[in-house]
């Protein structure tokens, strides 16, 4: 519920920023020209704008355990579990794992935790995934954290720490 009212209030910020920057137009046409004009309110919009995104965003919910050559060839499978779901958004978990070449048991490949849903004003990242085998081979302990950072009009106003902790039954 809280991500519809972050994403209401960002959207109402935006408007209220748009409407104020038309204003300051209207005042600086006639004093500096409308082509001068519109440049200083691109100006002013930009930097409501988040072109912050770095290239590598994606690897921001991609964890590497195992490398994928120490498993066998068509051995692997991937499973999902959603860690988290409320009305907006959701958390899952794809865990890939497949059999180790030498022992055959069951080793985690990759796991990847992507943010589902409306991430309007929010920025999620994985910080640390830790996927371990149990003493049951058709199963695995996870332990995850990352960080969700709270932002109106692309500024940080929280972060706000996740962390997930369970047992994942394999097919």
């Amino acid at each position: 519920m809280f991500y519809l009212f972050w994403l209401v209030l960002n959207i109402a910020a935006m408007i209220t920023v748009i409407y104020y920057c038309f204003r300051a137009f209207g005042y600086l046409r006639p004093k500096l020209g409308a082509f001068i004009s519109i440049i200083i309110v691109l100006v002013l919009l930009s930097f409501v704008t988040d072109t912050g995104k770095d290239a590598n965003s994606s690897s921001r919910h991609y964890w590497k355990i195992n490398p994928a050559e120490s498993t066998m060839t068509n051995s692997n499978d991937v499973i999902k579990v959603t860690l988290e779901k409320n009305w907006t958004c959701q958390y899952k978990l794809y865990l890939q794992y497949g059999k180790e070449k030498t022992s055959g048991k069951l080793i985690p490949v990759s796991a990847s935790v992507p943010f589902l849903g409306i991430s309007s004003g929010t920025d999620w990242s994985l910080v640390m995934v830790t996927i371990t085998p149990t003493e049951d081979e058709k199963a695995f302990q996870y332990d995850i954290y990352g960080k969700v950072n709270w932002k109106l009009l692309s500024i940080k106003v929280y972060s706000e720490q996740k962390h997930w902790k369970g047992i994942l039954r394999l097919k």
